[in-house]
């Protein structure tokens, strides 16, 4: 009988079991690599040349390069009277009845 026949001739919760334990031996060798290769890199990470690894372009660089916005000037709104408020409000609440 081949491996493979013994496998599918077992209960379906021995089955699962193997299936976990497998998942979990492999996850287990993932995050150990990962963790080296983690830890090398922290070792050899160098702070001074942070910017230049990361080739991070300079802030300073990019404001220069943003369009140039010019705000309209906004014309003077004149000051009403206490007369001519009242004036207009008698006229906004005509049009809302």
């Amino acid at each position: 009988m081949t491996f493979l026949q013994k496998l599918q001739k077992l209960p379906e919760d021995q089955k699962k079991v193997i299936l976990w334990s497998v998942v979990i031996i492999i996850a287990l060798i993932t995050l150990s690599w990962w963790g080296t290769n983690f830890k090398n890199k922290l070792k050899n990470f160098n702070s001074e040349n942070l910017n230049e690894q990361l080739q991070i372009p300079e802030l300073k660089e990019e404001f220069e390069n943003l369009p140039k916005f010019e705000m309209p000037e906004m014309p003077e709104v004149p000051e009403l009277t206490d007369e001519e408020l009242q004036q207009l409000e008698e006229a906004f609440q005509e049009e809302q009845e």
